[in-house]
């Protein structure tokens, strides 16, 4: 089906940061999109749920727009499309980071000030 005023939410996390105004890609990729906010919310707090089970971990929910976009709905009510360039970052939507990814942040942090304080004592 073609949409021809496509508004939708995409995930993202710490590995591709998008920036409001920007595409989603600069090259056609397949993308999922939750055609409502709630479906994006509950996919982002499943990843991070079950981060051994569910991979990647999503952290960022971002609403998109896209003219005339070809997609194809799932049987689980996903939007997918093979046509990612013609989405635009509308908004960021929300950002969380759980808690268990916070702490293994801060123990890389500090394991590398470590790694360097004694480099610099050599």
């Amino acid at each position: 089906m073609k949409i021809k005023n496509l508004t939708g939410y995409m995930l993202g996390n710490e590995r591709k940061i998008h920036s409001v105004g920007t595409q989603w890609d600069k090259q056609d990729t397949n993308v999922w999109i939750a055609p409502t906010l709630s479906m994006a919310r509950k996919l982002m707090y499943e990843s991070q749920k079950n981060p051994q089970v569910v991979s990647p971990i999503w952290t960022t929910i971002y609403r998109v727009c896209g003219q005339d976009v070809v997609c194809t709905k799932s049987a689980s009510g996903l939007l997918h499309t093979n046509k990612s360039s013609k989405l635009i970052v509308d908004r960021i939507v929300c950002h969380e980071v759980p808690y268990e990814m916070l702490e293994q942040m801060d123990n890389n942090i500090i394991n590398k000030i470590k790694r360097e304080t004694r480099g610099n004592k050599r």
